[in-house]
């Protein structure tokens, strides 16, 4: 179900497909976005079985939400906007466990708390906000590292991604795959210079063309 990725520039045509409740659409959501949230979730220190369920929690949050989104509204990405559907998830989840979501956020002062406390309370707050942000935008990043992959795995052949992915994401030798692949050194050296170029390249184009070659023009 893993397909491209959609990057920051999220083309309208996909959002509107969603906003009806396409189908193809929301397959081809989740099967890019699952694992980005189910990721953020055990990073939270949820189990696998919870993470599941906030990835069920989230994506319906974002059926629910996505009619009222507008691209680029007062200045909010989509990986921002989705980060803060995650995100809630998760709180509202722990919050219906009886456990702690964290810091509140809201900055607003009890009437038994001192001068200090909410000082320090505010700053583990701002703490805490800034290492959400660099953790979910170090695992946007993952994610569309792996979504290149996929879409280099369709474009090229199968022994060549398969050199590629042990040299690149595995990091076995060269030695090691050639006996276990049956190819020359000359040439595990030709198709991982060649392909890492290649890489670069998918992810400069899911930048600037999501979801490239898949059809959602039909209306």
């Amino acid at each position: 179900m893993d397909r491209l990725f959609l990057p920051e520039k999220t083309r309208s045509s996909f959002l509107s497909r969603l906003r009806r409740k396409d189908e193809e659409g929301w397959n081809q959501f989740f099967g890019t976005y699952w694992r980005l949230f189910y990721a953020a979730a055990l990073a939270w220190g949820l189990s696998e079985h919870d993470a599941q369920e906030v990835v069920q929690e989230t994506m319906i949050g974002v059926v629910r939400a996505i009619p009222s989104y507008v691209h680029g509204q007062n200045g909010a990405r989509f990986k921002t906007w989705l980060g803060s559907i995650v995100r809630h998830k998760i709180q509202d989840f722990l919050r219906g466990q009886g456990q702690s979501a964290e810091v509140n956020f809201s900055g607003l002062q009890s009437e038994t708390e001192s001068g200090s406390a909410v000082v320090e309370r505010l700053a583990g707050a701002a703490a805490g906000e800034n290492h959400w942000e660099a953790d979910w935008n170090r695992r946007w990043n993952e994610n569309a590292v792996w979504a290149a992959m996929d879409s280099l795995r369709l474009e090229v052949e199968p022994q060549h991604y398969e050199i590629f992915r042990r040299s690149a994401v595995c990091g076995h030798s060269a030695k090691q795959i050639s006996q276990d692949l049956k190819v020359s050194p000359a040439t595990i050296y030709t198709v991982v210079f060649r392909l890492r170029a290649k890489i670069k390249k998918l992810r400069a184009r899911l930048d600037k063309e999501p979801l490239r070659g898949v059809d959602f023009s039909g209306e």
